[in-house]
C-alpha cells in the first residue's frame, strides 16, 4: 500500500470512529428536547419525540407570507433546536390557534 493510500485509510477509518461518538452524543441529549417547543426563524415546533434512527420527532408549524404549512417531522436535528428559541407550550399553540383562525377565515 502505498502512502497515500494508508493516510486515506487512516483518515477514513478516523471519521467513522468521529462519527458513531458523535451520533451517541446526539443521541444521549434528545431526552432533554422531548416535550418542548421552540421558534426558529417565525416557525414553530413541538417536540412530542424521537425515531428509533435517533432523531427528534413532532410537528413544525411553518408560515410562507400567507401560506401556512402545518406537519409531522422525524429527522429534526438537535442542531437545529440548538439555534431556535425555546417557548411555552402556550406560545405554540397561540401560533397554532393564529393559523388555524387564518384558515377557517378563508372558508367565508
Amino acid at each position: 500500500m502505498d502512502r497515500k493510500a494508508e493516510l486515506e485509510k487512516i483518515i477514513r477509518d478516523a471519521h467513522e470512529e468521529l462519527d458513531k461518538i458523535r451520533d451517541a452524543e446526539r443521541i444521549a441529549i434528545l431526552p432533554k428536547y422531548i416535550g418542548k417547543c421552540f421558534r426558529l426563524r417565525g416557525d414553530y415546533h413541538i417536540v412530542t419525540g424521537k425515531t428509533k434512527e435517533g432523531y427528534l420527532s413532532g410537528f413544525s408549524l411553518e408560515r410562507y407570507g400567507k401560506d401556512i404549512e402545518i406537519s409531522p417531522f422525524d429527522v429534526w436535528m438537535v442542531n437545529e433546536l440548538k439555534r431556535a428559541k425555546e417557548i411555552t407550550a402556550n406560545q405554540f399553540w397561540a401560533a397554532y390557534d393564529k393559523a388555524m383562525a387564518s384558515l377557517l377565515a378563508l372558508r367565508k
